[in-house]
């Protein structure tokens, strides 16, 4: 339905006997975000509830423990209550698995992208709702694709894939951080010797945005426009280059 979006509002419903299969869509994806929420708050309110109860129980468990501590040894007693405050400022509500969280992005972006539809429909010709509407709508295809990989892992094969690189998320933004740790310095160097406010402006690089496309471009090994660098600044090019793409 996302990809079938007309070019005004009113096009959407009206005429309505010509569009009718769009009505029933629309009527279906709303049962279904009804029943998402609805199933996610129960989620959200069960974890809540499950967590406040180890709360409760825990430290009921170690207020019957201080009961048994000895006066001769108070260091047991200062223990048992410095564990107490550690348990009584544990968050309410923390998820297990970081899907749940996911579960809620997806929501909320559905949620944002009916709004947003039910805008389009009402006011028309109206560029800047349009801009947000195509916007949302590009963003939540991708998040509700992304969504079903949450399904498929108890399939054999794919499902062992998902389960991996969930497992390797953590690594992954290891990774991301170093990258950008390198990334970002050498864009100011490039943007320094080659950027629009230098001597020599080379193409690509003289404006902020296209200067960082080009230089994750050379991570990559993409064209570069390296003879434009070259020819503005030999040397530093050279070096610059070099210490880049070997860093990386």
């Amino acid at each position: 339905m996302s990809m079938l979006t007309p070019p005004t509002g009113q096009e959407l419903y009206d005429p309505l006997s010509q569009n009718v299969w769009r009505v029933v869509l629309a009527l279906v994806i709303c049962i279904m975000i009804i029943f998402k929420v609805g199933r996610q708050v129960r989620a959200t309110l069960k974890t809540v509830r499950a967590k406040n109860h180890w709360i409760k129980w825990q430290t009921e468990e170690l207020q019957e423990d201080l009961t048994y501590c000895h006066p001769r040894w108070p260091q047991e007693a200062r223990a048992i209550q410095n564990k107490i405050k550690i348990i009584n400022k544990l968050k309410i509500f923390i998820a297990e698995d970081a899907w749940f969280y996911y579960d809620w992005i997806a929501l909320i972006v559905m949620i944002a992208t009916l709004a947003l539809h039910i805008a389009y429909y009402k006011v028309d010709a109206n560029d800047d709702i349009r801009f947000a509407y195509t916007r949302i709508r590009s963003i939540a295809s991708l998040v509700v694709s992304l969504r079903l990989l949450k399904d498929l892992r108890s399939f054999p094969g794919i499902g062992t894939l998902i389960i991996i690189l969930g497992q390797t998320s953590d690594d992954f933004i290891n990774w991301a951080f170093l990258f950008f740790l390198i990334f970002i310095p050498f864009s100011a160097s490039f943007w320094i010797i080659f950027g629009g406010p230098s001597l020599k402006p080379v193409l690509h690089y003289d404006k902020p945005a296209s200067l960082l496309y080009s230089v994750f471009r050379m991570a990559v090994g993409d064209d570069f426009n390296l003879e434009g660098l070259v020819a503005a600044e030999p040397d530093m090019a050279r070096i610059l280059t070099v210490m880049y793409v070997t860093a990386e």
